[in-house]
């Protein structure tokens, strides 16, 4: 039996001046560092105006909001690797197929069939139907076992597996 693990994350690269402003010119944004960040990173930040809204303990990132002002000192940090934008978004299969080779996977007549499938999503709605039966369940960002949808999504991905195959789900 093959296991398969979908990682669905749907963000990009941003140029920093095509992030729209928000009120008082103001953007949020999350600054990734190239490695942990440190308190001197956080100086620098709050030195440049930045309002710390929250420190990511998985990956070496803060969200931010700044006076748009700041954000090319915050670029030009050798430390900071990206500067995203942070907004709701969604994604749309017509996009997100192609950009994974899933439609030549199709093409090929690949169907999964027998195949277990592991998920990593923002979330679940562990009460669907067609998650019947969820082997396991874990969320990665609250450290819980509830990986309960915080984002009002949590079908959509995991609907696309035929049911009674196993489904692991992880957040």
């Amino acid at each position: 039996m093959s296991l398969f693990i979908v990682g669905l994350l749907f963000s990009s690269v941003v140029a920093v001046n095509s992030i729209p402003l928000m009120n008082s010119g103001e953007k949020i944004l999350i600054v990734v560092y190239n490695k942990q960040v440190t308190e001197q990173d956080i100086e620098k930040l709050v030195q440049l105006g930045a309002q710390i809204k929250y420190i990511y303990d998985i990956i070496p990132a803060v969200a931010i909001c700044v006076k748009s002002f700041a954000i090319g000192a915050i670029t030009h940090n050798t430390r900071v690797e990206a500067v995203y934008e942070d907004t709701m978004s969604q994604a749309m299969l017509a996009d997100s197929v192609p950009q994974i080779h899933a439609d030549q996977v199709h093409y090929e007549g690949v169907t999964g069939e027998g195949v277990t499938v592991c998920v990593v999503d923002s979330g679940v709605d562990d009460s669907h139907p067609d998650l019947n039966p969820l082997v396991a369940e874990w969320d990665f960002v609250n450290d819980d076992p509830d990986a309960t949808d915080d984002h009002g999504h949590g079908r959509e991905r995991h609907s696309r597996f035929p049911t009674g195959d196993r489904l692991c789900v992880h957040r």
